[in-house]
């Protein structure tokens, strides 16, 4: 089989080649998925580039040598090298080893969720556990950026923050994909959004998408803006994904007892601001990474996010937008493509 690896960190056009492997043999509990989609996502980039392995170097429950865990229970290792990107994707289940649940999957369409190997292959082996069947009504694109968006948007939205009717979300990032879904989300569910952009000319468009304030962070006082919109109240919940100097004023912008989630560092993952800022409104800074999330929850709970997840995007409003499909042969053209502004949808890679 042909595979997308890296044998080392670095950048990704000096270190990620297509090569030939011998295929992958389930073991008990797991299946073997044939690949047919996978998007390019920035966390592919921390992969590529060693953003994750410097992170769990510091991580306290992998001090001591041996492999690197995302999870103090060491449940879930970093993968080793070499090693191929892809976080997200879809494929078709070809064979399985024992287990009842692992053979019931075999012929369906599943995603793929943290397969050790990474998914950038015509073949991937994965815990029976971690392969989610694809909802009805739910095309093979759609599936295959299932998890990094769709379900980490209705995540943090409903089952972390759980922002109730009428209350303001601040959202960093408010261009990308995952932030329209949040726009979508408060449409549905009746809260507000203010989404920091640094583009001139999105803030129409994602006023159309339905968008109750967009504040251009490179141009605008954006304490000022949400202090006007909120009457300097300050918002109760937020979500960044840039980090940075980024993160340090949507502090500031909190209210008292708010409760902001970080999932990206897109800006750079160094912080800088007075303790203070967080300590005056006794406001809560969490980290979520959706992995984690999943992995607490049981088989039947996995199954329901999955069903809410899957009839919310066949609804539209945790649908993707589809941008070019490359087979994998073109990585080099797509990981390009990938990286620039206001491409109109996410890339994906073709393994059939």
């Amino acid at each position: 089989m042909r595979a997308l690896v890296i044998e080392r960190y670095g950048a990704p056009e000096e270190v990620l080649r297509l090569v030939e492997m011998p295929a992958p043999q389930p073991g008990p509990g797991e299946v073997r998925v044939r690949m047919r989609l996978s998007p390019v996502n920035p966390s592919d980039f921390n992969t590529i580039r060693g953003g994750y392995q410097q992170s769990l170097e510091r991580a306290i429950w992998n001090r001591g040598g041996g492999p690197l865990h995302f999870d103090p229970g060491r449940t879930r290792p970093l993968g080793a090298l070499p090693v191929s990107p892809g976080a997200d994707g879809m494929g078709v289940v070809e064979s399985a080893g024992s287990g009842w649940y692992a053979r019931r999957l075999v012929g369906r369409r599943v995603i793929v969720m943290g397969a050790p190997s990474g998914n950038w292959r015509e073949q991937v082996v994965l815990p029976a556990m971690q392969a989610m069947p694809v909802p009805d009504g739910v095309s093979d694109e759609q599936a295959a950026m299932f998890l990094v968006n769709p379900m980490t948007a209705w995540a943090m939205v409903t089952q972390v923050l759980k922002v109730p009717r009428g209350a303001w979300l601040l959202q960093s990032g408010g261009a990308s994909q995952l932030a329209r879904m949040v726009i979508r989300l408060g449409r549905r569910r009746g809260f507000r959004t203010i989404s920091l952009v640094r583009r001139a000319g999105v803030a129409a468009e994602l006023e159309r998408l339905g968008a109750d304030a967009v504040v251009d962070a490179s141009r605008e006082d954006v304490i000022a803006r949400v202090a006007g919109l909120t009457g300097n109240a300050g918002v109760r919940h937020a979500l960044d994904c840039v980090g940075a100097d980024t993160l340090a004023t949507m502090v500031r912008c909190l209210a008292p007892g708010a409760h902001l989630l970080c999932y990206g560092t897109l800006g750079g993952d160094m912080l800088h601001f007075p303790v203070r800022d967080l300590m005056l409104p006794a406001a809560r800074i969490e980290g979520f990474l959706l992995p984690q999330w999943i992995a607490g929850r049981g088989l039947a709970a996995r199954l329901h996010a999955a069903r809410t997840v899957g009839k919310l995007i066949a609804q539209g409003t945790l649908a993707s937008e589809v941008g070019t499909v490359y087979p994998m042969v073109e990585y080099a053209v797509a990981l390009r493509e990938s990286l620039v502004p206001a491409r109109g949808g996410k890339v994906l890679l073709s393994f059939s």
